[in-house]
C-alpha cells in the first residue's frame, strides 16, 4: 500500500520547523545542539521504519552514526581526530550533517509534490468524465468526496481510472485531491453547476 502522503508531507514540514529551531542552537554554539540533532534524526529514522521507508532509514542511520562519531571528538568523514581548541570546526561538521538531513527531508516532500500534483490531475479528469455521465439531476458538494469516491468505484470503468490513481497515492489522498477538486469546480467562475445531493 502507498503511503499517505499529505501525512508524511506534513510530518516532514513539522520536522523542518524543529531544524530550525536546532540551527538556532548551534548559531548560539550551545552544546545541547548535537543532543537535539541527534534525537531528531533518530526519531525520523525511527518514522521511517515504521512507515516502510526502508531506503531513508538507511540514510538517517548513516547521519546517526557520523554525528555519534563527531560527539566523540572524530572527523566523521576523515576519520581525523579533532584538535579540541578548535571548538569551531565540530560545530561546522555538525551542521554539515544537519544541512543533510534538511536535504533528505526536501527531497522527500519534493518527489511527494510531484506525485501529488499527477493525481490531482488524474482526479481532476475522473470527477469531470464521472460528471459527464451522471444523472442530471446529480448535485455534489465536498462532504460527498469519500461517498463519491466509493460510488465511483461501482462503475468498472472508473473503478480502474481509481485503481491507476492509487498507483501514485494513498487512498486517502485520492479523497483529498477529491475533496480539493470538487470545491474547485464549485467556483462561482467554473462553468460546472455542482452543489451535490446524490
Amino acid at each position: 500500500m502507498r503511503p499517505f502522503i499529505h501525512y508524511l508531507y506534513s510530518e516532514y514540514c513539522k520536522i523542518l520547523e524543529r531544524l530550525h529551531a536546532i540551527h538556532g542552537q548551534l548559531q548560539q554554539r550551545n552544546s545541547v545542539f548535537f543532543q537535539s540533532l541527534d534525537v531528531e534524526i533518530r526519531n525520523t529514522e525511527t518514522f521511517f521504519q515504521k512507515h516502510g521507508l526502508t531506503s531513508q532509514s538507511a540514510k538517517t542511520n548513516t547521519l546517526v552514526s557520523n554525528l555519534a562519531t563527531l560527539r566523540n571528538g572524530y572527523n566523521p568523514y576523515t576519520y581525523a581526530l579533532l584538535d579540541k581548541n578548535q571548538r569551531d570546526s565540530k560545530y561546522v561538521i555538525g551542521l554539515q550533517i544537519l544541512h543533510i538531513f534538511q536535504d533528505l527531508l526536501l527531497a522527500e516532500i519534493d518527489k511527494h509534490e510531484q506525485s501529488l500534483e499527477m493525481a490531482k490531475e488524474m482526479v481532476e479528469n475522473l470527477l469531470l468524465s464521472y460528471l459527464q455521465r451522471a444523472p442530471s439531476n446529480l448535485t455534489i458538494n465536498a462532504t460527498d468526496a469519500e461517498p463519491l469516491w466509493r460510488k465511483m468505484s461501482e462503475d468498472e470503468q472508473f473503478a480502474l481510472f481509481q485503481k491507476k490513481i492509487l498507483l501514485s497515492v494513498h487512498r486517502e489522498d485520492a479523497v483529498i485531491l477529491l475533496d480539493k477538486a470538487i470545491s474547485k469546480l464549485a467556483e462561482p467562475e467554473k462553468q460546472y453547476d455542482v452543489t451535490i445531493d446524490a
